[in-house]
């Protein structure tokens, strides 16, 4: 396998999503440069964000903040029934933001001007999105962040199907890393994820605990032609539903 399968189908935007327990809501945004949805949605941010927006040194990136950040707190609004102003998050220690006193989880990640949005319930859940797209010197960035296993696994695969193969296992890597709040300063080669492109997705091995790949799902999604992410999920078959952001 080495080309994207379709992209999935994502339905019309929820007023009042309904948000079971084992469900994971995807919601797809477009990161507009419209102007005046960007003005409506960095409305929505607040002072710590503003402060973020503002030192973003080029146009593009402080719009895709505007918007994937006032996206996020939009959508949050929906699900808790407030204004998103209005709404507190912490952080974890490696950064990770959270609802405080809330059952409510979620993970946010984008790759130029696409974001994915995950949103469960009481259980860890990871996010990583990337664009397809051939970069210099892939085979030793491989080298650098797989782990011994996934090494040889990535380079026993024909030549066609290395490209999709570096960004599965990339974004593999790294929902699992961000469902547990860490980041890639962590041992990439004490885990292991499943490289091939064909296969599920799978957490084969963690270093230390034979058991711990048992107690995760691992899904690949196409939310866009071009683009590939992996949703990582702490517990076994989870139900999805796929939403479209529209923008105010």
């Amino acid at each position: 396998m080495s080309e994207l399968p379709p992209p999935a189908r994502f339905g019309s935007s929820p007023a009042l999503p309904v948000l079971a327990p084992g469900e994971i809501h995807l919601w797809r945004m477009a990161l507009t440069r419209d102007e005046a949805r960007i003005a409506a949605l960095r409305d929505l941010l607040d002072p710590e964000e503003r402060d973020r927006h503002d030192r973003f040194r080029y146009d593009v990136h402080r719009e895709r903040f505007a918007v994937r950040r006032g996206a996020l707190r939009t959508v949050l609004g929906r699900y808790l029934g407030r204004d998103p102003r209005e709404i507190r998050f912490e952080t974890g220690p490696e950064g990770k933001p959270e609802l405080p006193g809330r059952p409510l989880r979620f993970n946010l990640s984008d790759s130029e001007d696409l974001a994915l949005l995950g949103i469960t319930r009481g259980a860890d859940l990871g996010v990583d999105l990337e664009r397809v797209r051939e970069i210099p010197d892939r085979d030793d960035v491989a080298g650098r962040f797989f782990s011994p296993a996934e090494i040889l696994e990535y380079r026993s695969l024909p030549a066609e199907a290395r490209l999709l193969a570096f960004y599965l296992t990339w974004t593999r890597k790294e929902a699992w890393l961000k469902a547990r709040g860490v980041g890639l300063s962590a041992d990439l080669a004490s885990f292991d994820v499943r490289v091939e492109p064909g296969p599920p997705a799978r957490l084969l091995r963690v270093a230390g605990d034979a058991e711990e790949p048992l107690r995760w799902t691992l899904r690949t999604e196409v939310p866009a032609a071009g683009w590939v992410a992996t949703v990582a999920w702490r517990g076994t078959d989870p139900r999805f539903q796929r939403f479209e952001f529209l923008f105010p």
